[in-house]
């Protein structure tokens, strides 16, 4: 069977460069810890907080460098659900995919877990132009949540990046289980457009 997703190599929270976010890292091994960081430093109690209001970019400001990793070892399923919803709205990829990648590798077997595959499965079709590792995650996720709330958009997704890859038979196939389970969804013209035989 193929392989999942691999995971990311470290980040640290800096200023948001101006240039584009780098393409094609990798979702890698476990982190190293930031220098300087300690797990006796508290950690920003705020977070979320801030994310429900909106201030994205003060919740990203309250995990400088030198405590990401900290974080990413410490916080709550429910912090790093913040911390990613904040990085990806102002578009710190790296720190999104940080975030998503500690939320399934330490808590695997719940609906956040699940759901970050989903979100990873988003920034690699989006930010990083990447369908097949897309594909993978999205796959991931369906696998763990069938019917969870974002099973017909992760379906989509993957048909989508599953005929972006070349693989038109694979893309026939979930274009027509796609169709079974949400005939009038989202994804439902483009699913027809690849269910149809080719003249």
């Amino acid at each position: 069977s193929a392989k999942g997703p691999s995971e990311a190599p470290p980040v640290v929270v800096a200023p948001r460069p101006s240039a584009a976010s780098p393409r094609g890292a990798e979702p890698g091994t476990k982190p190293a810890r930031a220098r300087g960081a300690t797990h006796a430093e508290p950690l920003p109690s705020d977070v979320t907080q801030l994310v429900a209001q909106g201030a994205y970019a003060q919740a990203l400001e309250r995990i400088n460098g030198a405590r990401l990793d900290v974080f990413l070892a410490k916080a709550s399923s429910r912090e790093l659900a913040a911390l990613a919803e904040a990085a990806r709205y102002e578009q710190r990829v790296d720190v999104a995919r940080a975030s998503l990648l500690a939320q399934r590798k330490r808590f695997p077997h719940t609906r956040a877990g699940a759901e970050a595959a989903f979100h990873l499965g988003r920034l690699a079709e989006d930010a990083d132009n990447m369908p097949e590792r897309a594909a993978s995650w999205f796959a991931l996720y369906l696998k763990d949540e069938p019917t969870g709330r974002f099973a017909s958009e992760g379906l989509g997704r993957q048909m989508v990046a599953t005929s972006r890859t070349g693989d038109r038979a694979a893309a026939r196939s979930l274009a027509a289980q796609y169709l079974r389970r949400f005939p009038e969804g989202t994804y439902a013209t483009v699913a027809r457009q690849l269910a149809a035989p080719k003249p």
